[in-house]
């Protein structure tokens, strides 16, 4: 977990504190399951500068976490919410005990504290290799697709009971801050809040939602608030997504609709777009391309809204109504099982391909991305006329 505030830290036997420097905790036991988003806890930590990721430092703890402040209200509920949730999720086969929390909240249930005894850690590690082979990983990361379903239900309410314009983008606005409360924090969740509220506070003003605009000004907006999300990858790709959805999903889809029949055509634009225009920062990662990422998401796509609604209900009723929870908990793990016979049939040997590392293999990926870019959007010109 991310915490703001060391309150003392011993760095090579010398004694410095307090500082506010940033580090990524790691604790085991009885010390993580303890913690709570938005508490202030004190503790004992070795810490070490990071060996990778967006964090400058590493801390791990070395003693049992006193707390010093309770967390919020709000962080309390939802804390309150993943444990039923977790308690539900537990009774689930085995890929649904890992699948499930991932599609719903972001995290495998493998790396879920209240999980972590009742899973096949062997199973849960293997499996998630096979879908980041098939190109599929991306499905247990929560992005813009959560807070995209959680809008238009809002807005689709508001509709049914004549609510104005004023009301619907009221409604979607509270819709992204309720989810945004009860998810794990993430830099692709917090451009998915950012990328929600502009387009509530659109609605509200009576302008049009442009999405470039809208990812634009949510990116500059939280550069600006936090400028060490432009070295995270997670923020990176959910970026690269997001703006190849917007830029380049609506020319390939007329393009491919001249070949096919409509719904492919849609699913099969929007998973290409997304998959391509993220494979400069995937390269960056690690330096191969899944072969099959294409077909993989293309079937698992059309499952993917229910199996996450689902989810998102099995959260909200797992507290006060565990057992209609663990019915919609159980949908879900039968959605998650196409996800599994897709990494299975797509994710095996042979189904990467190695491509140039660093920054020259990613400059070449994005000409290419580019190149391919514009010919979708002269072949979409040239079916229009």
């Amino acid at each position: 977990m991310a915490v703001s505030r060391l309150e003392a830290v011993t760095l090579s036997e010398n004694i410095v504190g307090p500082s506010r420097a940033k580090a990524r905790l790691y604790a085991s036991g009885q010390a993580c399951r303890i913690m709570r988003r938005g508490g202030v806890y004190r503790l004992a930590a070795t810490v070490e500068r990071a060996r990778y990721g967006q964090e400058p430092w590493w801390a791990q703890a070395r003693s049992e976490a006193d707390m010093v402040r309770q967390p919020g209200p709000a962080s309390r509920i939802a804390a309150r919410m993943h444990e039923a949730f977790f308690a539900v999720c537990a009774s689930l086969p085995e890929q649904g005990k890992i699948l499930v929390p991932g599609v719903t909240l972001g995290v495998l249930g493998q790396d879920a504290p209240a999980l972590a005894d009742t899973v096949d850690a062997t199973y849960g590690e293997r499996l998630e290799d096979r879908c980041t082979q098939a190109g599929i990983v991306h499905l247990m990361a929560v992005s813009g697709g959560h807070f995209t379903l959680a809008a238009v239900l809002a807005r689709r309410a508001c509709a049914m009971l004549g609510a104005g314009r004023k009301a619907r983008a009221l409604a979607q606005a509270s819709a992204c801050l309720a989810l945004y409360t009860v998810l794990y924090p993430a830099s692709s969740v917090s451009r998915a809040l950012a990328t929600g509220l502009l387009s509530a506070g659109a609605m509200w003003a009576g302008r049009p939602r442009q999405s470039v605009s809208l990812l634009c000004w949510s990116v500059i907006l939280l550069l600006v608030v936090d400028p060490s999300l432009a070295s995270g990858y997670g923020f990176a790709l959910s970026c690269a997504a997001t703006l190849g959805i917007a830029w380049f999903a609506d020319p390939m889809r007329a393009v491919l609709s001249r070949v096919l029949p409509r719904p492919l055509a849609a699913g099969l634009a929007l998973a290409a777009a997304a998959q391509y225009f993220t494979l400069p920062v995937q390269i960056l990662m690690s330096a191969q391309v899944p072969l099959w990422s294409l077909p993989a998401n293309l079937i698992v796509n059309p499952v993917m809204d229910a199996t996450t609604i689902c989810g998102l209900m099995a959260l909200a009723l797992s507290g006060w109504a565990p057992r209609a929870a663990y019915l919609f908990a159980w949908v879900a793990s039968q959605g998650t099982r196409v996800i599994v016979a897709t990494a299975d049939l797509l994710g095996g040997t042979g189904s990467v391909a190695g491509w140039t590392p660093g920054v020259p293999g990613a400059l070449s990926a994005l000409a290419v991305l580019m190149g391919l870019a514009m010919i979708a959007r002269l072949l979409a010109r040239a079916a229009r006329v």
